[in-house]
C-alpha cells in the first residue's frame, strides 16, 4: 500500500501451538504501540532468519495466513476516514468485490483479502495499535477469518473458571475467546486452557440475582452465533455453522445474574 523501505518484521499468533497465522510489517514505517500491542495478544516476533523465509513457508503450508500491515497511502487513508452509507450501522463493513472482499474500520484500517488466497493486505495510520480496543476488533476480524480452515471459532468475551462468559463486542472491549473445537481447547489473553468436561458458555442477565439458568442446545446455539467474532456481509459461513453447532452440543450453556459476575482484574480477590 505505502511500499515504504524499512526493518520488516514479523509476528506468529500463538507460536507454541504451531498456528500458521502471521503478521508482518515495516517497523521503521509504524509507531511502536502495533509491536506493543502485538506482544500483548499472544503474537511472537519470529528470528529474523525466519522471518525472511516467510513467503516460503506461507505458500507451503496448508492453512496459512499472512497479513501484510502497511502505512496507508494518501488514497487508501482517504478510504479509511470517509463516510458511507454502511457506517450507520457501526464503524465495520464488509464489501464483496471481483474475486475479493474489503473490509473497513472507519477511522482505522482496510483490509483486503479472499480466502483464496495466503497472503492479505491491510492498511493502517502510523499510530495503529494506539487505541486497544479498536485495534483489538481488527485483529481479531482476521483471526476470526484465518483460524476457521483450523476448525477454531472465536467469541466477543473472556475466560473464567468455569469456561467462558460471552459477551457484546462493546462489552468485551473487542477481547475475545478462541475454542479450537476439535482439541477441546480455549484460548485468550490469559494463555492456553483445556476444556473441562463440563466447559460453561455463559450469558449474563441483569436482571436475574442469585441463581443461574440453564440453556437449552438451542438457545445455547443462538446465542453463539449471534456473538460469533467471524463478520461477513453474506453473514456466518457454513464451515462456521458447522462448528458452533458442535460447539453447542459439547458445551453447557447457563443464563449468570450480571451482578455476581468478577471481571479478570478482581479475579484474584478472594
Amino acid at each position: 500500500m505505502s511500499g515504504e523501505s524499512g526493518k520488516m518484521v514479523c509476528y506468529q499468533f500463538y507460536s507454541d501451538l504451531g498456528f500458521p497465522i502471521f503478521i508482518r510489517f515495516n517497523q521503521d514505517a509504524l509507531s511502536l504501540h502495533l509491536s506493543s500491542f502485538l506482544e500483548k495478544n499472544r503474537f511472537s516476533v519470529l528470528p529474523d532468519t525466519e522471518a525472511a523465509q516467510i513467503d516460503k513457508l506461507v505458500d507451503e503450508t496448508e492453512n496459512a495466513k499472512l497479513l501484510n500491515i502497511d502505512l496507508s497511502s494518501p488514497q487508501v487513508a482517504a478510504q479509511i476516514r470517509c463516510f458511507s452509507e454502511t457506517d450507520t450501522y457501526g464503524p465495520e463493513s464488509v464489501t464483496p468485490r471481483d474475486g475479493y472482499k474489503i473490509y473497513r474500520y472507519r477511522n482505522e484500517a482496510i483490509t483486503i483479502f479472499s480466502h483464496r488466497s495466503k497472503v492479505w493486505q491491510m492498511g493502517v495510520f502510523e499510530n495503529f495499535g494506539a487505541d486497544e480496543q479498536a485495534a483489538r476488533i481488527v485483529i481479531n476480524r482476521f483471526l476470526a477469518w484465518a483460524l476457521v480452515p483450523l476448525g477454531i471459532i472465536s467469541f466477543w468475551g473472556v475466560p473464567v473458571d468455569e469456561g467462558a462468559v460471552v459477551l457484546k463486542q462493546s462489552e468485551s472491549a473487542g477481547e475475545c475467546i478462541y475454542i479450537d473445537v476439535k482439541n477441546y481447547r480455549q484460548m485468550s489473553l490469559d494463555g492456553i486452557i483445556q476444556c473441562k468436561e463440563a466447559f460453561q458458555i455463559l450469558r449474563l442477565d441483569p436482571v436475574l440475582k442469585g441463581r443461574t439458568i440453564g440453556m437449552t442446545k438451542e438457545e445455547l446455539l443462538s446465542f453463539l452465533y449471534q456473538f460469533c467474532t467471524y463478520f461477513d456481509h453474506g453473514g456466518l459461513s457454513y464451515p462456521i455453522r458447522q462448528i458452533i453447532h458442535h460447539l453447542s452440543r459439547l458445551a453447557i450453556g447457563q443464563v449468570y445474574p450480571e451482578e455476581s459476575f468478577r471481571p479478570r482484574t478482581n479475579l484474584s480477590a478472594e
